[in-house]
């Protein structure tokens, strides 16, 4: 019994020092686990990231802005227009909540419009528009109506600036273009784009 005792506590103890030893490698290969899983979620967000981008929407104007009616400006500094831009979901996914924002504005001078659109350009506006717009779809934003512009007096042109704001089928975050369009009024040269940035 004595004998039995006696080896019994000898393969405790071989199998202690066993599992130490089993501990010990485990313990010195929790770095290397460490790096190569962050590898590997790094490797799965760079994929995920490229599969949104190549299947989100990427909504902005097709052309140049239509002049619906030609700019007229009052002497007490009011002006009056009309115009139209046709935007188009240039992605391969439906656009929702799309909204679109437009405002005329005397660049470096009368910063009142360029100031409001790019209020609703910001990163962190969200959008909560009702359209729609497919792949391919184009749709017609117009704006009218008569503008404060007293700095426009004696300037060839303004400018229509803009933004639409967008979701995409991931609702993971707001997507943004920003555009403007030149338009002349004095002289008879054709509207024609500043810019189209887009996030």
């Amino acid at each position: 019994m004595l004998f039995l005792t006696v080896a019994i506590a000898a393969s405790s103890i071989v199998y202690t020092q066993y599992a130490k030893r089993q501990w010990a490698v485990i313990r010195d290969q929790l770095p290397e686990l460490r790096i190569s899983s962050k590898a590997a979620k790094d490797a799965a967000d760079t994929a995920r990231d490229a599969l949104v981008r190549s299947q989100r929407p990427w909504v902005g104007p097709t052309g140049e802005a239509k002049v619906l009616s030609t700019p007229v400006i009052g002497k007490d500094g009011n002006v009056s227009f009309a115009f139209e831009v046709l935007l188009k979901d240039f992605g391969t996914s439906p656009a929702l909540n799309v909204e679109v924002f437009m405002e005329p504005s005397v660049k470096f001078s009368d910063s009142t419009g360029i100031k409001f659109v790019d209020d609703q350009c910001k990163s962190d506006a969200v959008a909560h528009g009702r359209e729609v717009m497919f792949p391919g779809n184009e749709l017609a934003e117009s704006i009218g109506g008569v503008r404060y512009l007293p700095s426009l007096k004696g300037r060839p042109w303004f400018t229509l600036e803009g933004c639409v704001r967008y979701t995409d089928q991931f609702q993971e975050r707001t997507h943004h273009t920003r555009f403007c369009f030149v338009i002349p009024y004095l002289n008879h040269f054709p509207v024609h784009g500043c810019g189209t940035t887009a996030d």
